[in-house]
């Protein structure tokens, strides 16, 4: 999980670097969030989820 959670971030990233849109650099941080959330044993749940969505969807 803590592998998947870094692989992620690293590609959020690289999407923002290479000028992708702020929803794949969101859904990137969302399957982040969901592998830190499998590390510790607790839920994402869609509150959270659509926060980061919020915060980095363009439109949102």
């Amino acid at each position: 999980a803590a592998t998947r959670a870094r692989d992620a971030v690293a590609e959020a990233l690289k999407a923002e670097q290479d000028g992708f849109g702020l929803d794949a650099v969101a859904v990137c941080l969302t399957d982040a969030l969901q592998a830190l959330c499998d590390l510790t044993g607790e839920d994402a749940a869609d509150a959270t989820i659509d926060e980061v969505f919020e915060t980095f969807c363009v439109g949102k």
